[in-house]
């Protein structure tokens, strides 16, 4: 009984402490028993979708996203993994699922790894839905995602980000897809001129993902390499000066694992 109510009591303070931090999550989640001391500690991710004309976010990829996320975190009690959709204007980027790893602690590892991977299942399937929901959405040439970014980054402190993009800004902040580009200097300049990726705004790693060198939305003007580079070279100006430890760009899903052992060698004293 007294162990009941202690399981009570941590799943109702739980939400507090994963907000001071995820180290204070997994040191109350071992002193009660419900995880063991050799478990990772729990981590956040958001997953951001930018359904914009000729962007890069599609079911198949979210999909693959999910599955991602969701078995990086399976082991890590009190994790959770959040999708958002990114709007036409900042105001409409909003939450669209999202899934806290449940407290597994049965005797036999083996009950333990069943349970995660029937929460994996139904997890995925749930975020599977809300996804189809949101890309029902007639899409369009708008994406801010630099505000997008901002906007999630004031909800809570993410260890990762993904964001589901062809990475063009298309917003007040810049026309990527067809117009000029800024130089970073000008770029980060002009974001913290408007509270935009602040300096502190973001920790840990951000991925862009399925990020494609593909055509331009309707063919209306070319994407070269050279332009490419450019524009991996503002966004990650922009995300390191913002605090993040590390700028990824993948043709496919990310890997949460990788961008661990980065950050923890960076930690550690590794290369910058």
């Amino acid at each position: 009984m007294r162990r009941h109510m202690l399981i009570i009591g941590v799943f109702t303070i739980a939400p507090i402490v994963f907000g001071c931090g995820n180290e204070r999550a997994s040191t109350l989640l071992v002193a009660v028993g419900l995880a063991d001391s050799t478990s990772a500690a729990a981590e956040r991710i958001g997953i951001l979708c930018d359904p914009s004309e000729g962007s890069t976010c599609t079911l198949t990829r979210l999909d693959a996203t999910f599955d991602a996320a969701l078995n990086h975190v399976a082991a890590r009690p009190g994790s959770i993994v959040e999708l958002f959709g990114v709007g036409s204007e900042v105001a409409d980027t909003h939450l669209l699922y999202s899934d806290t790893v449940t407290l597994v602690a049965p005797a036999r590892k083996q009950d333990a790894d069943i349970r995660r991977t029937e929460h994996v299942a139904t997890s995925r399937s749930a975020f599977h839905h809300a996804a189809e929901e949101f890309l029902k959405a007639t899409p369009t040439r708008r994406s801010p995602l630099a505000e997008s970014l901002t906007k999630i980054g004031s909800f809570s402190t993410f260890d990762h980000v993904a964001l589901l993009s062809d990475a063009l800004e298309e917003s007040d902040f810049g026309k990527w897809e067809c117009g000029p580009l800024p130089s970073p200097t000008e770029f980060v300049r002009t974001l913290h001129k408007h509270a935009v990726l602040s300096p502190g705004s973001v920790r840990g790693s951000m991925t862009f993902a399925y990020r494609v060198l593909g055509r331009v939305d309707g063919d209306r003007c070319s994407l070269t390499l050279d332009r490419a580079t450019v524009v991996e070279g503002l966004w990650n100006a922009a995300l390191r000066a913002a605090g993040a430890a590390n700028v990824t760009f993948t043709a496919g899903a990310p890997n949460f694992h990788v961008d661990d052992s980065v950050m923890a060698a960076r930690h550690h004293g590794g290369t910058r």
